[in-house]
């Protein structure tokens, strides 16, 4: 959205600026439908600092409030969507509905935008620019003020509201988002558990953490929930927790540097139209990133992560220089170099995964139908990969097909020893030597794996009853 916001605010064309609004309440539309609630957050501390650092601000304004406009005229068939859903599937004609109404309100606020703008100038030559200007700023406050009076109106006494909320997302499952027509409007949930855990995994080993991708080690032993999750929800706590200080201090330099460079391109933005664009559509991306995984899991989502990137890319881009020395340029060559070998690198490991991944998915899509060729695809997966648990879960599923009990529990128990905190394989094993008879061997196997997830009722009752798992009962 932030991009699209520079171009509606700078474009010449007010034809184009009109379509940059339009595809900006798209793409806000498309969040309400998302109704992940961290981008409350990430949208108001984006907005206020882009408002506040930033010049150029009437432009900006009038831009966000066209596409504020446009959201909340649509986000009450958007919401229907959410609510036809129940906690399942959304019902197929509301969905087109609402996203008919998406599409429709879209093109209606960008073409208004438009046509007010190209108003605005052509009155600018009659009227004069300062007293536009200062008609501007008035109707802008004017704007401001009637949506907090309305804002507050909504809200009623915003002290006892934010009184309610903080003691929803305390007590666990309170003020669930699904009683409600919308989840924004909800703080209850479980994160306040995520977070609770996590504070104290870093309280536990502060200087080093518990290692990248263990927050799950003392989670389920800890959680007073039953959601089964695997990091904290947030990118700050989950590196405090599983890297430490060490950890917490590098992404301190690297969010530094990117500060830093977004600091140099809003002093720059004072006399370059260019810079301005630069750091609003950099700024205001990468800010919303920032925000958002702060408070929840989106930095897990690659694609939106390397979008925030290339965001934080453009702000920390080199300063331009018109004579560098001849030291200076070999300097800067080897640093390119030395850059891009990180990167070669780094996209390496990233592809081995990658292709590890694909190898474990082909060889599960199979394993029912050819066990021989699964095991052939969990082998070229766990030599690129070999901590990969998926991978010995097929591997042991295949073997077990094949009546291969012993090579089957082997690889589950290869799984233990790479992961012994998780509670899947011992799970695994317990299924396997239900299958097997050997009800003896369930029993400790399923009791392994209640210790390691205590709040799971269903494995509690496996170790206490393994043959309860040829029933379900």
């Amino acid at each position: 959205v932030w991009p699209l916001v520079a171009v509606a605010e700078r474009a010449r064309n007010h034809a184009f600026a009109g379509a940059a609004v339009a595809a900006a309440v798209l793409l806000a539309g498309i969040a309400i439908l998302g109704q992940t609630r961290a981008i409350v957050p990430a949208v108001i501390v984006s907005a206020l600092v882009m408002v506040a650092v930033l010049p150029g601000r009437r432009a900006r304004l009038w831009a966000l409030i066209a596409i504020g406009a446009g959201v909340a005229v649509a986000a009450p068939q958007l919401l229907d969507v959410f609510e036809s859903a129940g906690g399942a599937t959304p019902d197929p004609d509301t969905i087109r509905s609402g996203v008919a109404a998406l599409l429709g309100i879209a093109a209606l606020t960008g073409v208004v935008f438009a046509v007010l703008r190209w108003l605005a100038r052509t009155a600018e030559p009659r009227v004069g620019a300062r007293p536009l200007a200062t008609a501007s700023t008035v109707a802008l406050v004017a704007v401001v003020v009637v949506g907090a009076v309305a804002g507050l109106a909504a809200v009623g006494d915003p002290v006892d509201r934010l009184r309610d909320e903080a003691r929803a997302f305390k007590n666990l499952g309170v003020g669930s988002a699904q009683s409600s027509r919308s989840r924004f409007t909800s703080g209850g949930g479980n994160r306040y558990d995520y977070w609770r855990v996590a504070a104290n995994q870093f309280r536990d080993e502060p200087v080093k953490g518990l290692g990248a991708g263990n927050y799950d080690r003392t989670y389920f032993l800890e959680r007073q929930t039953s959601e089964d999750i695997k990091q904290a929800h947030s990118l700050p706590l989950q590196t405090l927790s599983e890297l430490g200080l060490v950890g917490g201090a590098g992404l301190l330099l690297f969010l530094g540097a990117i500060v830093a460079g977004f600091v140099r391109r809003a002093r720059a933005a004072r006399t370059s139209p260019s810079d301005l664009g630069l750091a609003v559509a950099g700024g205001g991306m990468f800010l919303v990133w920032l925000v958002h995984t702060s408070v929840d899991w989106l930095h897990l989502i690659p694609g939106v992560t390397g979008i925030a990137l290339c965001g934080a890319a453009v702000l920390v881009a080199p300063w331009a220089r018109k004579h560098a020395a001849p030291g200076r340029s070999r300097l800067r060559l080897a640093t390119v170099v030395l850059c891009a070998l990180v990167v070669l690198f780094g996209a390496t490991m990233v592809g081995r995964s990658a292709l590890a991944d694909k190898y474990r998915s082909d060889a599960q899509d199979i394993v029912a139908t050819d066990p021989r060729g699964a095991l052939d695809k969990t082998a070229d997966s766990l030599s690129l990969n070999d901590e990969s648990l998926p991978a010995y879960y097929v591997q042991a599923a295949a073997h077990a097909r094949l009546g291969g009990y012993e090579p089957a529990r082997a690889s589950l128990l290869e799984a233990t020893r790479r992961e012994p905190h998780d509670f899947v394989p011992w799970g695994l094993l317990g299924d396997l030597a239900v299958r097997r008879g050997d009800f003896a061997q369930a029993r400790r196997d399923y009791g392994r794996a209640s210790e390691l997830n205590p709040r799971d009722a269903g494995l509690k009752q496996l170790a206490q009853r393994p043959r309860s798992a040829l029933t379900g009962r």
